[in-house]
């Protein structure tokens, strides 16, 4: 099956610790016609391409090495009108709990539900967490 020009968004963020589950999402991200990525391994280096690129999605790793943790980053992107898709192998129920309100891929990630995921993604309108009002 070709996906190519399925999807038009332009770049895509990639943040992964895993250096060999980032090669083989960012090919299957090639597959589905995403051919614009740059790939973060941690936050120092998200916040870099952040303020150096354009970025029209992001595929955040809820948590990296050494205990760090993308949903504040996420809740930013979204904030900007980045769309954001959080990803991760751990316990599903307590990932999507936290990432409530945003899209969820749990690893390990195929492409079919890959496809499906940023479909979603793509259509909606960035999710952004409401601030309470203060007097």
């Amino acid at each position: 099956m070709d996906y190519k020009d399925i999807f038009d968004v332009g770049t895509v963020l990639v943040v992964e610790d895993d250096v060999l589950a980032a090669e083989t999402l960012i090919d299957k991200l090639a597959v589905l016609g995403y051919q614009d990525t740059m790939l973060a391994t941690d936050l120092l280096q998200a916040d870099q391409i952040i303020n150096s690129q354009k970025i029209d999605l992001a595929l955040l790793d809820v948590k990296l090495a050494k205990g760090a943790r993308t949903i504040e980053l996420g809740r930013a992107l979204s904030a900007l009108g980045i769309r954001v898709v959080f990803m991760s192998g751990f316990n599903r129920i307590d990932m999507a709990r936290a990432t409530q309100g945003f899209e969820f891929i749990e690893k390990p990630i195929s492409l079919s539900r890959l496809k499906a995921t940023l479909q979603r993604a793509v259509i909606r309108e960035p999710f952004v967490v409401s601030q309470p009002n203060h007097i």
